[in-house]
């Protein structure tokens, strides 16, 4: 069974279509996923295909202008705003694109540690492992530049005993070294039985370090796929989007043919259709 299950799934919000008529615009719209224990799930797509409400949704973090439809299950049981709350922090774990997230009135350490203070060695020993001196733990978020705060927040999420992690954007401000580690880090952390969401527009990131792979477009899911599959377009078809995404890497020769034809297209189902509801 998975561990998360989001089924028909849809994030919008209220806008003015006139002066007197009001209607929701859906900017995630029949999202279906699920997500197993021990694995990763890369979700990519351009930039307002939904990535960051989708971790927002499932973390309860949405704007209170907000409107959501469809369900979500986690272990087997429903996500009420209530549950959602209970388990943030204890279950779910965010590492969000914001440094913002981080509590600017407290120190690192606080906020790296919620129990029992850890001793030097293990202090020392989780700020180099981070690119961290041990005297930046005692520091407060501003104290920091922007690569090492994103770091701080990496860290929270990792050391944190959640089975639910989402990754949303987690590799700008980080050298390729400590990205390769974070990477490291999440397999690890799948093969220990944790639950992956890894949101990135590096689409190499999520090739090397995914189990499976979904795809998001203008709010819709377009495919998901193995890894290696996606990866490998020309011997699996899984559409110009999926495909348009691959060839578009540099090491493709930027071509992004597929894409391009792909990204102006609609869902058949959507030709002539409302994407707003009053």
């Amino acid at each position: 069974m998975p561990l998360l299950e989001i089924d028909g799934l849809r994030v919008g919000f209220m806008m003015y279509r006139s002066l007197f008529r009001r209607a929701v615009g859906w900017a995630v719209d029949g999202l279906d996923l699920r997500a197993e224990a021990g694995q990763i799930l890369g979700i990519v797509g351009a930039s307002g295909s939904g990535k960051s409400l989708l971790a927002h949704a499932i973390m309860g973090l949405l704007p209170y202008n907000a409107r959501t439809a469809g369900t979500m299950t986690y272990d087997g049981r429903p996500l009420t705003p209530e549950r959602t709350r209970t388990l943030r922090g204890t279950e779910f774990a965010l590492i969000p694109q914001s440094i913002g997230h981080l509590d600017p009135l407290m120190r690192v350490r606080r906020q790296l540690f919620t129990g029992a203070r850890p001793d030097p060695d293990e202090l020392a020993g989780i700020a180099e492992r981070f690119g961290m001196r041990a005297g930046d733990l005692d520091k407060f978020p501003f104290q920091l530049s922007g690569g090492m705060a994103r770091r701080v927040l990496l860290a929270t999420a990792m050391l944190s005993p959640a089975r639910l992690i989402i990754a949303d954007e987690p590799t700008p401000g980080l050298s390729v070294d400590l990205a390769e580690r974070m990477l490291a880090d999440f397999r690890a952390m799948a093969d220990e039985g944790r639950c992956l969401l890894v949101i990135s527009h590096d689409v190499d990131l999520i090739s090397a370090v995914a189990d499976r792979v979904l795809i998001l477009n203008r709010g819709r899911r377009v495919a998901e796929m193995p890894a290696v599959e996606f990866m490998d377009p020309d011997h699996h078809d899984h559409g110009r989007y999926a495909a348009g995404l691959w060839r578009a890497l540099p090491q493709n020769d930027f071509d992004d043919a597929d894409l391009s034809l792909a990204v102006g297209a609609r869902p058949a189902e959507d030709e002539g259709a409302d994407r707003a509801e009053g």
